[in-house]
């Protein structure tokens, strides 16, 4: 007998879809990138004392840095005045990883307009204040919040291609003429149906 399922105009989206992605792990692993290590520190201990819980990695050279990225930080940090690595060289080894990794500068106020200007058409997607803790912290807290919301978007993705395989594999191998209907239209069929009309 054939089978005709009809989708609703509206449908509502699937509930379990909206709702968001637990980690695994709430620690961000954040990448510094800084000549002091004594300014390191400070910027570890602004984000803590933000109530930020990280774990921090120090970069003091290429190779290192390249070595910390196989590691997938979550964010990288460096000091706009930073020297050992620069922003450029910087950039173009997290892009290289192939990794989502979200790239902050930060320097203390008030910062050359220009410095800041050329990190973000290089890619650098935050700036903030060093000598500013709450600036510090709100910046890293919304690129965070930005990293996860990504995340999340790419595994709801990958578990759609999924569940589309899926259906589409169940589809095809079942003996029973199966079609899908949409506002009057025939939108997907499979063997056993076409056959069916020849």
């Amino acid at each position: 007998m054939n089978e005709t399922v009809r989708l609703p105009a509206n449908s509502p989206p699937d509930p379990s879809l909206s709702q968001p992605m637990k980690r695994p792990d709430h620690i961000l692993r954040v990448l510094l990138i800084e000549d002091s290590a004594e300014m390191a520190a400070s910027m570890v201990s602004q984000l803590r004392n933000a109530g930020i819980p990280i774990r921090p990695t120090h970069a003091v050279d290429l190779p290192n840095l390249e070595s910390l990225l196989d590691q997938a930080p979550d964010l990288v940090l460096i000091a706009l005045a930073n020297r050992s690595i620069g922003l450029a060289p910087t950039m173009d080894a997290v892009n290289r990883s192939g990794k989502d990794i979200s790239v902050v500068g930060y320097a203390q106020s008030p910062a050359d307009s220009r410095e800041v200007a050329k990190a973000a058409s290089i890619g650098v997607c935050g700036f903030a204040f060093s000598d500013q803790p709450e600036h510090v912290g709100a910046v890293i807290q919304r690129e965070f919040s930005s990293l996860t919301a990504r995340r999340s978007q790419r595994r709801l993705e990958a578990a759609l291609r999924e569940a589309q395989r899926r259906c589409d594999a169940l589809l095809e191998s079942s003996n029973e003429p199966i079609a899908y209907e949409h506002e009057g239209m025939h939108v997907r069929a499979n063997k056993a149906w076409m056959d069916a009309f020849e």
